[in-house]
């Protein structure tokens, strides 16, 4: 399942990436958070 996503946030000095994924049903925007850069690694997150 491809998820499609607005990177909103990216902190080198923590290793965090922010990204919001759609909204949820009261149409708040879904923001997940990912290890930096190994969630790329990992195949969580591509470009």
């Amino acid at each position: 399942m491809n998820l499609y996503g607005e990177v909103v946030d990216i902190n080198r000095e923590y290793g965090h990436i922010e990204v919001v994924l759609g909204v949820d049903k009261c149409g708040h925007p879904k923001h997940r958070t990912f290890l930096f850069p190994s969630a790329f690694g990992r195949g969580l997150l591509t470009l």
